[in-house]
């Protein structure tokens, strides 16, 4: 009898369980979110855990995310043919045995190599199918409740993440940024396992799909992804390895484009991006993770570098913002229901164009408490900004494109914060540079013995001139955002507009 119990306990479901579905997507995309950023934001403290090198330590990160480029990409047509429990359940499974083993392997490199590269492919998996699977499980009423929730993923795993990582490495407990997706990878897994029924592989669609389609999308964005990535590491076209990367990477991207003008039916095909309305959204999208870098980057490093901060002490500035961002939630959900998504979109820039002006007045002596109001308003733009994003491609998206727009997400997800942080690296190289020249030219060193000093406090100023222009950047890219979402339509009638909006129509 108590084996009876015992296997229909492990039974998997037979019918769609909505409310597991969604506990357990969301899950999944709150762990990818926050696990990438614990391990990017503690890759130095690892690199000493790990006895790697520079070159070492930043193979994990890549591989890490071109595994997830990986899956990310071709998790939306594996769903349609393999099914969503089990594009969900087995790496789900993977991920948890695989954070499990990385401490283990702390002195093997090849090991920790092969299973951050399985550790990123498992992480991929969620994201692209996670409204998509919330929404089919959800009435519309509740909607906007599900897309605010995802909505605040990012800033669970980005600015939480942060934090988090700050923690464990002061305290001396690296290896929980592994177990803790460890300890949640089962649960989650048995909830996809029990909520979302098996269905059979649909082998017409395997045999017809585009082989040669995925894998030049997958390569040419992996290729673009490394060769970016590593641009301002090794020096751009000076280093055979960026220029090779980029220029095959350009190469094969031009290819799948040229045979998605050819063939309307080929992976990656263009023609989602005929719609205005989505296109102009995958370019905000893309342009996010750049208006996000004042409290992903920006003030963390400046705290680091100008105050002299410990890591967990300047992290402490992402936590306002999360605390923020999850407090604005009812207010912004509110807004939604009043509002049309594409005027959210502009609102929510127009908040961050007001945070970056704030961050131009910065000086040597700033600290957290100086950064708050700058905090606070930039918690609320992107609260803003990404309901009103996600609210817009929801409703402006054609069903039987889903799968073409998919492949496109980790354009947003994973290459844009990259090629953010990556340019905003280069500016403030660039930019300090330039300021530290000018200081220079306006000063005359007599003086040997103070010759040291004064460099030193040019240093300083130049580096905080050089986070003024960051900021000033930041005020530039959040004003082209708001002029793009001006651009917008109004979307078709859907149940999730404005009432005024649905009376129009």
């Amino acid at each position: 009898m108590k084996n009876n119990h015992l296997l229909r306990f492990f039974r998997p479901a037979v019918e769609n369980r909505p409310l597991g579905i969604i506990i357990a997507i969301f899950l999944g995309a709150v762990l990818a979110t926050t696990e990438t950023r614990l391990i990017s934001a503690s890759i130095a403290d690892l690199r000493g855990q790990f006895a790697l090198d520079n070159l070492e330590s930043s193979a994990l990160t890549v591989i890490l995310n071109c595994a997830q480029l990986i899956s990310m990409t071709l998790a939306p047509w594996a769903a349609t043919v393999l099914g969503f429990n089990r594009v969900l359940f087995y790496p789900t499974l993977l991920l948890g045995v695989v954070a499990l083993l990385i401490p283990y392997f702390a002195s093997f490199y090849p090991a920790l190599l092969l299973l951050h590269g399985l550790l990123g492919f498992s992480l991929g998996v969620y994201l692209p199918l996670t409204i998509s699977l919330a929404l089919r499980n959800a009435k519309p009423n509740i909607w906007l409740i599900i897309m605010a929730a995802y909505s605040l993923r990012v800033s669970i795993g980005m600015d939480s993440g942060m934090w988090i990582s700050g923690f464990l490495v002061e305290e001396d407990y690296w290896q929980w940024i592994y177990w803790g997706s460890a300890l949640a990878a089962p649960m989650i897994a048995f909830l996809f396992w029990k909520s979302i029924p098996l269905t059979p592989i649909d082998f017409a669609v395997l045999k017809s799909s585009d082989w040669l389609g995925m894998a030049l999308f997958v390569a040419s964005l992996i290729l673009i992804f490394i060769g970016f990535e590593s641009g301002e590491r090794l020096g751009w076209l000076d280093s055979k390895v960026v220029v090779i990367n980029l220029g095959t990477g350009i190469i094969l991207f031009s290819l799948l484009v040229l045979r998605g003008r050819i063939n309307k039916s080929s992976f990656g095909s263009l023609i989602i991006f005929t719609n205005r309305n989505i296109l102009f959204c995958m370019i905000i999208a893309c342009l996010f993770g750049f208006i996000m870098t004042p409290s992903s980057f920006l003030i963390p490093s400046f705290l680091e570098q100008i105050a002299s901060f410990k890591a967990i002490q300047s992290k402490n500035a992402t936590l306002i913002v999360f605390v923020t961002y999850i407090i604005s939630i009812p207010f912004v959900i509110h807004l939604a229901r009043k509002i049309e998504a594409r005027r959210m979109i502009a609102l929510g820039a127009v908040f961050i164009a007001f945070a970056a002006i704030i961050g131009t007045k910065i000086t040597y002596e700033w600290r957290i408490t100086e950064f708050m109001s700058l905090l606070i308003l930039q918690a609320l733009g992107e609260s803003i900004l990404l309901l009103g994003l996600i609210a817009a491609f929801v409703t402006n998206l054609n069903p039987a494109h889903g799968v073409a727009l998919g492949a496109y997400i980790p354009l947003a997800r994973i290459c844009a914060p990259i090629f953010s942080a990556t340019i905003m690296l280069f500016w403030l190289r660039q930019q300090k540079e330039i300021a530290l020249v000018n200081l220079v030219e306006n000063i005359l060193l007599n003086d040997s013995d103070s010759q040291v000093n004064i460099f030193n406090i040019l240093q300083q100023e130049a580096l905080v001139h050089a986070y003024i222009d960051s900021f000033y950047l930041v005020f530039f890219v959040a004003v082209a955002v708001l002029l793009i979402a001006l651009c917008l339509r109004v979307a078709p009638s859907n149940m999730i507009s404005p009432p005024y909006l649905q009376k129009n129509h």
